[in-house]
């Protein structure tokens, strides 16, 4: 040891005594946890708390040493001789006993000898003990009746086992000698284990909201029921990659609920006067600049939110609302704003908003949506923590009463973080039983990263050809959903669970399917007909079934959101968009060409007669890693073989009576119709017979095949080229 060590050795002894060997090994356990947790704010309390802790540990040690208390004089007696031990002597001797490895030094000594004073030396270690073991179980969060509680539930199942397996074990009396020869290979020893107390499925350790019980993985677990392992057969040999890892042992999985802690903490707002005087002094400016233009109109209430601050504006008597409304450029120039959107009238007031850009943005973040008493308190397990609205309110979206959503936005206006945000919400929400996701992800990076999550169908589809065989797949569930609804006499999902339950059938149940399609406009250039097809299918019917599209596109143009996908879907989310034509694409109105980009979204659900505008939750890819590696850890994804099956082997599903085959039944009414007019187009075909696209353009293409009417020639219409009599003499030489 050099001297700087002899130095530091005899600081540390001199202050703190024996503390001053365990004082390293405490700092550096402190250090430890805080690099680990990275969370400070959450445990500030307990940090404090160690400190205070390792006090009462000093105290401790200098009172169990028998350390002897002295009184504090000038150090001389009249003759000058030594008597009472002055300042510096006092502390000196604390100091070497501190030196001596005796007692807890300067520092026991100050912390003790107060109250030695007060209570006395018993008094004191009684204090100090008392201190110890309240600190100890804040600390490590210790519950000496939960100790014995868990200590008895344990003697009571341990007891348990014993008098079931004794009950379940034959007599030997009673048992037939034969059985004494029972050939081992058919017979297996019967297994007395039963599970050490029935697993009530018990969500999260943090309480974000009170999870539901009913799943179908709760309710197999509390009868003692290992389903999964007896009648699900080994094919420990067929398993060759990922999708083959979902065995059946996996259907009904115990799922963990993620912890909040995974996520960015928010940052505390600075709630200063000077903000506020910043506020009142833009509502002045803008009354003063209304005012310049000829309108009478007062700020009667601000709204300050994440990055937009609304002033909510009254005007007088005959002001028109058109003359508020056209000053919008003349307001965002007088105010030094970037852009300035004006609500007229706010729905529900008799008032108009005037939303202009805050000075300094708060990011909202997904962890306090999340945690607010809404989420919590939400039953729907597909609540999804959108963001927060222009007031700072938390909102939550629920996705069964969308049930569809359009999301659209130019780039980096926050739309592949809304999808995150929706994903991750889900996750925090839904067990893997009760909500499954089939993800399609043309653009290949951005949902790439729930692959392996426990809610997936079927990996994420990257290729835009198999996509719409993912989309056929999905028709095809619907119908079949359909047909059991009508077997058993119910008219939607949620009938159909409850019935389940009645009949104690549980692993009947079916789960909610959200159909996520992150780039719309890469399917629509491969295989726009089919897409377009599945898509209005599917938003037609698929709510009643339990099934919801969320379809994200950067491209809001009229060849990629059709009229038809329009009117299907009726909640829409736009953020930032490049100009008012697209605007009015996706909301039917303008609006989204002025928002702010990074989050910042117009909203406007079913039923909505207007949008509102939110600050987007934000989810950071780091943190999107992290759930996903929680949640995926103890709980193997199920991939559905027979969805792998139909992607690989494109596969299409076509409804019972919707085959096009070789020789469609409606070929021959068809050319009769085509030869009567003059002429033949697909929607004619559609309409007179009510068949589908591709069935109509099929007949069309073998009518064309036989020489019954001529090729696509641009947009003129299709000519007839045969008469009556040469379709009748065809029809003899069965050439048709």
């Amino acid at each position: 040891m050099g001297m700087a060590g002899k130095i530091v050795k005899s600081f540390m002894t001199g202050m703190f005594g024996i503390g001053g060997y365990i004082l390293p090994v405490y700092a550096l356990i402190t250090v430890l946890i805080l690099l680990v947790k990275k969370n400070y704010n959450e445990y500030k309390g307990k940090y404090i708390a160690s400190i205070v802790l390792f006090v009462c540990i000093l105290a401790a040690i200098h009172i169990f040493c028998g350390v002897e208390g002295t009184e504090i004089g000038d150090g001389l007696d009249i003759n000058g001789n030594d008597k009472v031990p002055g300042f510096f002597e006092y502390w000196q001797k604390y100091w070497n006993m501190g030196l001596s490895i005796w007692g807890a030094g300067i520092v026991g000594e100050i912390f003790f000898r107060p109250a030695a004073l007060f209570m006395g030396q018993l008094g004191a270690g009684v204090f100090y003990i008392a201190i110890l073991l309240i600190l100890s179980i804040y600390i490590f969060d210790f519950s000496f009746f939960g100790f014995l509680r868990n200590s008895a539930d344990g003697i009571k199942s341990s007891m348990k086992k014993k008098t079931d397996a004794k009950d379940k074990e034959p007599s030997k009396k009673d048992k037939p000698v034969a059985q004494v020869v029972v050939d081992k290979k058919t017979q297996k020893e019967p297994e007395y284990e039963t599970p050490s107390e029935p697993q009530e499925y018990e969500g999260p350790e943090i309480k974000i909201y009170n999870q539901d019980q009913t799943g179908l993985a709760g309710v197999l677990t509390e009868e003692g029921k290992d389903i999964e392992k007896e009648d699900a057969p080994v094919e420990d040999e067929e398993i060759k990659n990922d999708l083959d890892k979902a065995s059946e042992e996996t259907v009904f999985m115990h799922y963990e609920f993620p912890e909040t802690s995974l996520l960015s903490a928010p940052e505390i707002a600075e709630n200063s006067d000077d903000i506020e005087e910043s506020l009142n002094q833009k509502s002045r400016k803008l009354e003063e600049t209304l005012k310049s233009f000829g309108v009478s109109a007062k700020v009667t209430e601000i709204s300050m939110g994440p990055t937009v601050t609304r002033f909510e504006l009254t005007p007088e008597p005959g002001v028109k609302v058109s003359k508020i409304t056209g000053l919008s450029k003349d307001i965002a120039l007088n105010l030094a704003a970037k852009n300035v959107r004006i609500e007229a009238p706010i729905p529900g007031k008799s008032a108009v908003g005037i939303e202009i850009p805050n000075d300094t943005t708060n990011a909202v973040t997904l962890r306090e949506v999340l945690e607010a008493d809404i989420f919590q308190k939400s039953k729907s397990k597909l609540s999804v923590a959108l963001g927060k609205d222009i007031s700072g309110k938390p909102i939550i979206m629920d996705i069964t009463k969308m049930p569809h959503l359009l999301i659209a936005g130019a780039t980096g206006s926050g739309k592949s973080v809304c999808i995150n945000t929706l994903v991750v919400s889900l996750l925090y929400k839904a067990d893997p039983n009760e909500v499954k996701l089939v993800m399609i992800d043309p653009k290949v990076v951005e949902l790439g990263v729930y692959n392996g999550i426990p809610h997936l169908l079927i990996p994420v589809v990257t290729d835009p050809k198999k996509a719409a065989g993912a989309l056929n797949w999905a028709v095809a569930e619907m119908t079949d959903r359909y047909g059991k609804f009508a077997d058993n006499n119910v008219r939607d999902i949620k009938g159909y669970n409850e019935l389940m339950d009645l009949n104690e059938t549980p692993e009947m149940k079916l789960p909610h399917i959200v159909i996520i399609i992150d780039e719309l406009a890469d399917l629509m250039m491969v295989s726009p007909a089919d897409v377009e097809n599945y898509i209005c299918r599917l938003a037609q019917m698929a709510r009643a079934a339990g099934m919801h599209l969320v379809i994200a596109t950067q491209r809001p143009s009229v060849n990629v959101i059709t009229g038809t996908i329009k009117a299907n879907i009726p909640s829409r989310i736009s953020f930032a968009v490049t100009s008012q034509i697209d605007s009015r694409t996706v909301l039917d109105m303008g609006g989204a060409e002025k928002l702010l980009g990074k989050g910042d979204m117009l909203y406007m659900p079913m039923g909505a007669s207007s949008p509102t505008r939110l600050q987007c939750s934000y989810v950071s890819d780091k943190e999107v890693e992290s759930v996903v590696q929680y949640v995926s850890k103890d709980c193997a994804p199920n991939y559905q073989a027979d969805i792998i099956e139909r992607l690989q082997s494109e596969e299409v599903y076509k409804p019972e009576g919707e085959d096009p085959g070789e020789n469609d039944e409606f070929l021959p009414q068809a050319i009769e119709m085509a030869i009567d007019n003059g002429t033949i187009s697909t929607s004619l075909l559609q309409r007179r017979f009510r068949i589908g696209y591709n069935r109509a353009g099929s007949i069309i293409d073998q009518m064309e095949q036989r020489g019954i009417i001529s090729g696509l020639d641009g947009n003129k219409p299709r000519k007839v080229l045969i008469t009556r009599d040469e379709y009748n003499e065809m029809l003899t030489n069965g050439n048709v």
